[in-house]
């Protein structure tokens, strides 16, 4: 019962109450995309299904989930690398000749871009014009893209820099999934609605709680969740599988471990608190960017783990939530179903 009491008053004493509504929103329908941070190098066949699906949908707008260029607090907690990546760059104030040839000019024009982005804190734009830029050298006659490296080493900055700060060939879900949907859909930007401001005290209290994790639940749990990783790549229905409802019941048990294990009972209600105020916030700027450029049809992508209250949350505020692959989806939800039943009986005892 103490544990109990002392979940409700924390929740009770700092959750924001959730009341934001769709009624001045437009938006029709959202494509909410759950997705791997990560992907094995050779996985294509299901990324390319995912782009495919996206384009079909025909969104006016693409939602990721980066951290807005004016929320500096966020940054401050978690994205130094967009604070630092401006002082990367040689001055703006040197000339820049224009080159002889368009293809030339138009790759000049888009690191002249990338370098104002960075200039505001927009990491969600200047990765996505970054991706751009390399599309674009790759498919350049070998003396274009070698005279544009030289004009980027003596007037940005190093190749290797730009490379790091823009995360170029990365196996993630925006180099892989998110920018080339939308570069195909001929955005010429996406839209950011992380929140991290929270961010040192989410991660200070998991630590705190971590001796929950310390037991034959969370080894069950642990090893299910790898042979179904496994399983996913091997099958090619990894995203299929990350959009599913039974992968609800698999995430809640990332909380529900540590608050019945821990002895540290409050910092577990505190790691959970923190988590769904970030996807309570994340919605929030979700709403906000659909009323502000008042898209009947938008995308939103994010990890997987932001499902389940991201979704709900969206529904509540009276959005239509569309799953990917919501009509192809052939991921078998037996084996989750089986692990969540496995865990929940470990539990009980």
């Amino acid at each position: 019962m103490t544990n109990l009491l002392t979940r409700i008053f924390l929740f009770s004493l700092v959750l924001p109450t959730f009341s934001m509504q769709a009624q001045d929103i437009p938006c029709k329908e959202l494509l909410f995309i759950r997705t791997a941070h990560h992907y094995p190098e050779d996985y294509k066949e299901e990324l390319e299904q995912a782009q495919a699906e996206i384009i079909k949908f025909e969104p006016d707008i693409f939602i990721t989930e980066y951290i807005a260029p004016d929320d500096m607090q966020s940054l401050k907690a978690f994205e130094s690398n967009a604070l630092i990546f401006p002082n990367r760059f040689k001055s703006d104030k040197q000339e820049i000749p224009e080159a002889d040839d368009p293809q030339s000019n138009s790759l000049i024009q888009k690191l002249k871009q990338i370098r104002k982005l960075a200039q505001q804190h927009d990491q969600a734009n200047y990765e996505y014009l970054g991706y751009l830029f390399y599309k674009e050298l790759k498919l350049a006659p070998p003396k274009v893209k070698e005279a544009i490296l030289e004009i980027m080493r003596e007037n940005f900055l190093p190749e290797d820099s730009l490379q790091k700060y823009i995360r170029s060939g990365r196996s993630n879900e925006y180099q892989l999934i998110a920018f080339p949907a939308a570069d195909a859909l001929g955005f010429d930007k996406v839209y950011a609605m992380d929140d991290q401001s929270d961010s040192e005290a989410f991660h200070q209290n998991w630590g705190a709680c971590a001796d929950g994790y310390e037991n034959q639940a969370t080894a069950v749990f642990s090893a299910g969740i790898d042979s179904l990783e496994a399983l996913s790549v091997e099958k090619q229905q990894m995203l299929q599988c990350l959009n599913t409802e039974a992968i609800d019941q698999i995430d809640e048990f990332v909380y529900e471990i540590p608050l019945k294990y821990s002895k540290n009972h409050k910092a577990a209600v505190i790691y959970e608190h923190y988590w769904e105020k970030r996807n309570q916030k994340m919605v929030e700027n979700t709403l906000e960017i659909l009323r502000e450029t008042k898209a009947e049809k938008a995308v939103l992508i994010v990890g997987a783990s932001h499902g389940r209250h991201m979704e709900a949350l969206l529904k509540e505020a009276g959005i239509k939530v569309t799953k990917l692959f919501h009509d192809s989806n052939q991921c078998s939800e037996e084996p989750m179903h089986k692990l969540a039943k496995e865990v929940q009986n470990l539990m009980k005892e």
